[in-house]
């Protein structure tokens, strides 16, 4: 029995030991595994490379032209600022008479490189119109082209939208180091990782408040966190996060630790873009290079760590201010700073330039923009440093915008009063495209009320039906057949029945009024669906298909005699690049948001060609637009467009309202520019307005504001 319970004792010891064992063993190769991971992250974190995306304004050759009272709004959107006469200084111009003096300063992006340059350009004045005549740099000899420094904006870093620019700790401030431990660990440089007593402190104000109050986490802790861990205030994360921070401070020096810490924290947001380290931070909110940054600055980025959408400058600039302060005070207390020194900064005004911000909805462009790219580029974005230069122009981009934000809010007060009530839990929504029509280039598009608010991009995924914008189909259908119709050609809007597959189609007007015999003209104009449909019954429906096939139309569709008033469904940018074969008098092209893409040595790895093809007589689609022409000044659009004023003689276009008004759209072009406007809910719920009343002003609010992006000529 003895000897029993002995083996039993010696047994239970050997078990003991090979589990004490073989845990240190776990233990041991977990710690390795878990070193092996922060160095890879350190590393990743060192040689990170960010794509960055630049908006490319267009050069100026001999030609160009502009309106000469749209020239100052113009240049300052390019970058440059008005100068004084003659003095050099950096981006900006002087116009004496007819002579513009530019002065460029230099850019190093791959593939826009520039040098620093003065240019004088001699312009030609006739009307409102200004034309560049000579160009010649400081030397006095002729350029044949004036490029502009790229603006930026985005950076791709980390699978998504983000800004991150890696800077090393010598190009760092000593103020700024000082400014971060001094707030959120003071006993940085004493602690292996983690801080007992922070600990401990935090732990009584979680227990006395019942809930998570305070962190206590060191510098080293809240790196591991940003690295590997969600945010979430959990007993387990904190034990884990305190193991990797132990190990990060076994394996790294102090300053690897606060250098990898001060370029990978989370410092605000402009739209859906993070905003990652002090170089960016220091970027955004004060347009400089974090090596340049002052002690008051510095201490406004150390402030902004705790929680930087809480402080954020635009909404709670005291806030920010308090806690500036309260920053500096810490540096005070820690013998960061002398008295001196904290007595000046905190009566520095609070004073940052956070430009990035202004340009709202950014992010539907970007994301059609990297739908549109090759998948070779694609999967390189997150590693090769690339540079992609966008058409898109900032200025029509916030326009668009602001033109949704504001006319949905009115929209939807009105149809409140209509209604006496909003449907339940539905927002109504809108979307806009601007393209340039010489080049099918891009300029601006909005896909919804706001990114935040609804990422959904209706622009390119909101299938909707075209209503009457279906229409100019029909007329260039029947213009291109054997038997064309003229302007004055006359139509019957009398009832009739369309008979078809052993069904009968009975078109109706919105109104149920018949005007008789009317010309082709007036039945545009009008947007009149009955003798719109007779036209269709005389073209025929494949050849109206046909016709919205070669125009650019992709989609498949039910081939049945509905269509020829919109029945079926199209993408906007599906139907904007339609339109555009239109606009452009016949020549259909793709359109595109990306023109070119360079590695990090300047290397091009694409460059967008223009590739169109004469799909239509040009004599057939300008009778076309001479029709649509009447739309503005005479039809449905009258009222609507009349704000434009004398504007108007240059657009063509084209209202559009679905069946039971769920849909409201309006397209407008010229020989420069195509702009296509819908609104409507995603719900498909009752909008009641037409394209006139709810899509057009939209249209014709943004459409003021693009007026320096467009000559005024008619076709």
């Amino acid at each position: 029995m003895n000897i029993d319970r002995r083996r039993l004792v010696i047994l239970v010891a050997i078990s003991f030991i090979g589990t004490a064992l073989m845990s240190v063993v776990l233990m041991f190769s977990y710690g390795v595994w878990v070193s092996q991971q922060i160095n890879a992250q350190f590393d990743q974190l060192r040689g990170k490379r960010p794509s960055r995306i630049y908006a490319a304004w267009p050069g100026w050759t001999i030609g160009t032209q502009f309106r000469l009272s749209e020239l100052e709004r113009l240049l300052t959107d390019y970058g440059y600022q008005a100068g004084a006469g003659e003095e050099i200084c950096s981006s900006c111009f002087h116009l004496t008479g007819t002579e513009l003096t530019v002065h460029r300063a230099e850019s190093t992006i791959p593939g826009a490189a520039l040098g620093e340059e003065t240019f004088k350009i001699q312009l030609d004045v006739s009307g409102p119109l200004a034309t560049v005549q000579l160009i010649t740099d400081r030397t006095g000899g002729e350029v044949v082209r004036v490029d502009h420094r790229p603006l930026r904006v985005g950076v791709f870093s980390a699978g998504r939208l983000r800004t991150q620019d890696f800077v090393p700790m010598a190009e760092i401030p000593v103020y700024l180091r000082l400014a971060v431990m001094g707030i959120e660990d003071a006993s940085f440089l004493e602690h292996s990782g983690v801080s007992m007593k922070a600990i401990l402190r935090a732990l009584w104000r979680d227990l006395t408040a019942r809930r998570f109050a305070q962190g206590g986490s060191t510098i080293t802790q809240q790196l591991m966190k940003n690295l590997f861990f969600s945010h979430e205030k959990v007993m387990t994360r904190k034990f884990k996060e305190a193991f990797y921070a132990l190990l990060a401070e076994y394996g790294h020096s102090k300053e690897e630790i606060l250098e990898a810490y001060l370029n990978e924290v989370y410092l605000g947001q402009w739209s859906s873009h993070e905003i990652h380290g002090v170089n960016e931070g220091a970027r955004y909110y004060f347009n400089t290079r974090a090596a340049d940054l002052s002690l008051a600055q510095s201490a406004v980025l150390a402030a902004l760590i705790q929680a930087p959408n809480f402080h954020d400058p635009k909404r709670n600039p005291e806030r920010l201010k308090s806690r500036r302060d309260l920053v500096l005070k810490r540096m005070f207390e820690s013998n960061f700073i002398v008295e001196e020194e904290y007595r000046m900064a905190v009566l520095e005004p609070l004073i940052v330039s956070n430009t990035d911000a202004v340009i709202e909805g950014i992010d539907y462009y970007l994301e059609l923009a990297l739908s549109e790219m090759p998948e070779s580029l694609r999967g390189r974005l997150d590693t090769g440093a690339l540079t992609l230069l966008l058409p898109i122009n900032p200025r029509l981009q916030q326009e668009a915008a602001v033109a949704i934000r504001i006319h949905l809010k009115e929209l939807e007060d009105r149809i409140a009063k209509m209604r006496k009530k909003n449907p339940p839990h539905v927002s109504l929504e809108g979307a806009l495209i601007a393209v340039s029509v010489p080049n099918c280039e891009v300029l601006a598009t909005q896909g919804g009320r706001g990114y935040r608010l609804s990422p959904f991009n209706r622009i390119l995924q909101g299938r909707r039906q075209l209503g009457s914008l279906a229409k100019p189909f029909v007329f260039l259908a029947s213009l291109l057949s054997s038997d064309p119709i003229k302007p004055d050609t006359m139509l019957s809007d009398s009832p009739f029945e369309w008979e078809y597959d052993r069904q009968i189609w009975k078109p109706k007007n919105y109104e149920n009024e018949f005007l008789g015999d009317v010309t082709a003209r007036e039945v545009l104009e009008k947007s009149l669906n009955v003798p719109t449909a007779r036209l269709a019954q005389m073209v025929g429906v494949p050849a109206i298909v046909d016709t919205m096939k070669k125009a650019g139309v992709t989609s498949d569709f039910m081939p049945v005699p509905s269509i020829a008033l919109g029945s079926e469904e199209l993408s906007p940018y599906e139907l904007a690049e339609a339109y555009l074969t239109i606009a452009r008098q016949g020549k259909s092209c793709r359109m595109s948001s990306v023109l070119k893409a360079y590695d990090e040595n300047g290397n091009e790895l694409y460059n967008r060609e223009l590739m169109e093809k004469e799909v239509f007589p040009k004599d057939s689609t300008s009778t076309l637009i001479d029709m649509m022409h009447g739309v503005l000044t005479h039809g449905t659009a009258k009222y609507g467009a009349a704000p434009l004023g004398e504007e108007l003689n240059y657009f063509a276009g084209k209202t559009g309202t679905t069946s039971e008004y769920r849909d409201a759209w309006f397209i407008g072009f010229s020989p420069d520019l195509l702009v296509l406007v819908w609104v409507g809910y995603d719900e498909r719920e009752l909008v009641g307005l037409t394209g006139a009343s709810a899509a057009l002003p939209i249209w014709t609010s943004f459409l003021k504001a693009a007026k320096p992006y467009y000559l005024p000529r008619g076709y």
